[in-house]
């Protein structure tokens, strides 16, 4: 495992592990980014219940999605949605997902027209995953995807 992936396991238990004060609220929500309609509110850290492991680096072969690999930390199955998100908060794609706690599966995320149009012509970019989570949107990870020429 390497850094990044143990840093964002190390937090995701940190974070479950310290309950706030009695009387004491959490954070002020951040804004959400365009796109993400389904979050009530954006949280700081990561509370969905779910880890990112990785992207499948290259998209499928008609260029119309990705695979992306989660493991659930929550104590109860956990139900979604999952954004790729690239710069300026573009939502490249999004799909639904359900895990059982302690699993680990691949969900297969269909881009939009945003997108395609940038892995179509784009090798490399850092994407932002994020999840929705009972109305919460939180920031899970970031990853390298290759796109096409």
């Amino acid at each position: 495992m390497n850094i990044k992936k143990t840093t964002a396991v190390l937090a995701v238990i940190a974070s479950t592990a310290v309950a706030l004060p009695a009387g004491a609220s959490a954070a002020p929500p951040k804004t959400c980014p365009p796109g993400v309609t389904s979050a009530t509110y954006c949280s700081v850290g990561n509370t969905s219940g779910v880890v990112l492991l990785g992207i499948v680096g290259f998209t499928n072969f008609s260029g119309t999605g990705t695979s992306v690999l989660i493991h659930s930390t929550a104590r109860t199955t956990t139900t979604g949605t999952l954004y790729l998100e690239g710069p300026h908060n573009v939502i490249y794609g999004s799909a639904s997902y359900s895990i059982a706690p302690g699993h680990t599966t691949f969900v297969s995320v269909t881009f939009t027209a945003a997108g395609k149009a940038s892995v179509a012509h784009t090798l490399l970019q850092l994407l932002t995953v994020s999840s929705v989570t009972g109305g919460v949107r939180s920031i899970v990870g970031e990853e390298l995807l290759f796109g096409h020429l």
